[in-house]
């Protein structure tokens, strides 16, 4: 059963309300650099790419933030369509089908001593298994209650609400949908904002090294902690309509080739740093994940990663291949670590409490992996092992969640890996080439690496063909 015209109308201008308040990025209106579009085309560019923006809804209260990021990773991976395409006549509409149920909420002011603003505009989004289904709207009363009715309820969607207030985005937690339950209570929780970075400390960080060729790969989570009932952002102006959150050092000589959500950080390359536009929320949940590549040959190489705020936590070190081994006054060997159905024979940790301006330093030495074998590596994972890091790090319970994701990606667990993969290479070239042209790169240098990875590309390119 299709819809109406007139509510399919309805439906794609709360889309569009929606979008602009998520930061949900249609890029078939932002172009591609030329090599990205490669990797695009390569794959016949048969969907839309949607990007999650974890800089509006890192200022959630998710009871569990970190599913915004696994969201995230599902989204990226699986390539889903912005927004649900015009359904055949003869396919059955879930959602028409569906019984109907309520969802409604409180919105509640979590910082003390604060007021809830009158006339709030509440969104209510539904996700189905391959788009953004459906988006409405209400306005709360002057207590903060809202209430949505005749609301489809489809098995295994997904459900949350969201406010603007202060120019940042608010969502509830995310609901699973079950037609044995027609009633859904989504609350929010807004804050009052603060720029004192007095509040903010590191709670944990893994980084996840691995060493092919001539360049070691470093995927790094770092799990920061506020410790008001204030949401810490800055006024500082980045452009698009993002402010500066957290400033994070990497070290020297590290180029940047991803993120969680690129749309959430800008990179200041010549000052190896990275600007989160995320604000974080009261609690310890707030993630910020980076993906970038050293030069490493296999001799001894001394890593050294300032901090700008205090670390009272955990750092973990995974290597990758079982050649490599760390040296250090800081962390110790650990017996070998089990994530998932992955185990990591050579790790290391050691328990922080240091201040600002303090530093992360360790030398790395044993022989990298072979480029060819460490790529198809790489392409089986599917970024599995990125997600299950980040469930190790916040230690939260997520197995119904990361369920869902898993059974989901694995539809098109086919044809995302190899994609993954493309996209990556591609970013390391773009990489390489604006270094070079800026003079930072050595033409040897430049020419040598860029020849390697172009081979793995192409390679990866006719595989995928």
């Amino acid at each position: 059963m299709s819809r109406s015209k007139s509510a399919k109308c309805k439906v794609l201008s709360a889309k569009s309300i929606y979008l602009a308040q998520l930061g949900l990025n249609d890029p078939s209106v932002c172009p591609h650099p030329p090599l990205r579009s490669l990797s695009h085309r390569a794959r016949g560019e048969k969907q839309l790419r949607v990007q999650l923006n974890l800089s509006a809804l890192a200022a959630s209260q998710f009871i569990f933030p970190v599913v915004a990021f696994i969201m995230t990773l599902f989204v990226l991976a699986c390539n889903l369509p912005a927004f649900a395409q015009d359904t055949p006549a003869t396919t059955p509409d879930p959602l028409a089908d569906a019984p109907r149920g309520t969802v409604s909420g409180v919105i509640i002011n979590g910082t003390a001593a604060s007021a809830i603003p009158a006339d709030l505009s509440v969104s209510l989004v539904i996700t189905g298994a391959d788009a953004l289904s459906e988006a409405r709207e209400t306005v709360a009363s002057p207590d903060g209650r809202f209430s949505f009715v005749d609301v489809p309820i489809v098995t295994g969607y997904t459900y949350f609400t969201a406010v603007a207030y202060r120019d940042r985005v608010f969502s509830s937690a995310f609901a699973v949908g079950d037609t044995a339950v027609t009633a859904l209570d989504l609350p929010i929780t807004i804050y009052e904002l603060t720029e004192d970075p007095a509040v903010l400390s590191i709670a944990a960080s893994i980084l996840q090294i691995t060493a092919s060729g001539d360049t070691m790969q470093v995927q790094q989570v770092f799990q920061f902690s506020n410790s008001s009932d204030r949401l810490f952002t800055t006024t500082q102006d980045v452009g698009d309509g993002r402010f500066a959150s957290l400033s994070l050092q990497l070290p020297p000589g590290s180029q940047v080739i991803g993120f969680d959500n690129p749309d959430r950080y800008t990179v200041d390359a010549q000052n190896f740093r990275v600007i989160d536009t995320a604000p974080v929320a009261p609690g310890s949940n707030h993630l910020v994940v980076i993906n970038y590549i050293l030069p490493y040959d296999g001799s001894p190489a001394l890593i050294e990663q300032p901090f700008d705020y205090p670390f009272a936590g955990q750092v973990r070190l995974l290597l990758t291949p079982d050649t490599l081994s760390i040296s250090s006054t800081q962390l110790a060997q650990l017996e070998p670590q089990t994530i998932g159905d992955r185990v990591f024979n050579r790790a290391y940790g050691g328990q922080f409490d240091i201040q600002p301006g303090d530093v992360l330093r360790f030398e790395l030495s044993g022989a990298p992996a072979n480029p060819t074998t460490a790529t198809s590596e790489a392409s089986s994972d599917g970024g599995r092992s990125l997600l299950l890091t980040v469930m190790a790090l916040t230690g939260v319970g997520l197995l119904v969640t990361a369920g869902v994701v898993f059974v989901m990606g694995n539809r098109r667990r086919a044809a995302a890996p190899a994609g993954e993969t493309i996209d990556q290479l591609v970013q390391r070239i773009e990489l390489l080439d604006r270094q070079h042209q800026a003079g930072q790169l050595n033409h040897d240098v430049w020419h040598r690496q860029r020849q390697a990875l172009k081979e793995r590309l192409d390679q990866l390119l006719e595989r995928d063909e």
